[in-house]
């Protein structure tokens, strides 16, 4: 509230703001090796869905795989998924109590 205030206000805070902050307040495009310099732990999360993503295209997309073996190949690739998850909503706790701790 207070950083959001200063903006609107157009005052000066002297805060050490990661430039990510920043390209998300300008709403520059993130990328993620902007990530990596934020949270390295979160940036190879996602990279982890990136590949998980690929994966899926590619299997989709293999004409020499039979629909059932498509099913399955797709199947443990959402069982990936459902872990990758647990790890972000951990971290994402993680970085919540991280902020939280800065109001008390």
């Amino acid at each position: 509230m207070v950083i959001a205030r200063a903006i609107l206000d157009e005052r000066l805070l002297d805060l050490p703001l990661n430039n990510l902050f920043w390209d998300m307040i300008l709403e520059n495009p993130i990328h993620l090796e902007d990530l990596k310099k934020f949270d390295k732990q979160l940036a190879q999360t996602m990279l982890s869905f990136q590949e998980i993503s690929n994966k899926k295209k590619e299997i989709e997309n293999d004409k020499n795989l039979s629909i059932k073996l498509k099913k399955e190949l797709i199947e443990r690739l959402s069982f990936n998924v459902l872990i990758y998850l647990l790890k972000l909503k951990i971290l994402i706790l993680q970085i919540g109590n991280f902020f939280r701790s800065f109001r008390n």
